[in-house]
C-alpha cells in the first residue's frame, strides 16, 4: 500500500481495517483530507497517516487475574 505516496479509496478499503463507507464518511466529517485528480479520489500517505494517528487510544482494561 502507498507504493506511489498515494492510494484510491478502494484501495485503502482493501488493505486496512476501514471499510470504504467510513473513509467517505471521515472525508465528508473532515477528519480524513482527500484530493481529486480527474475523476479520482486519492488519500495522500501523510493524510492517511495522519487520520490514523488522530484515532482515539483505546483504554486498556484490567485483565481478570483469575482468568486463565
Amino acid at each position: 500500500m502507498f507504493e506511489t505516496g498515494a492510494e484510491r479509496i478502494d484501495t485503502l478499503a482493501k488493505h486496512s481495517p476501514l471499510s470504504r463507507s467510513a473513509i467517505y464518511t471521515a472525508i465528508a466529517d473532515g477528519e480524513l483530507t482527500a484530493r481529486k485528480h480527474g475523476g479520482c479520489t486519492i488519500i495522500l500517505k501523510a493524510d492517511w497517516e495522519a487520520f490514523l494517528a488522530s484515532r482515539p487510544v483505546m483504554e486498556r482494561k484490567p485483565r481478570n487475574e483469575g482468568r486463565p
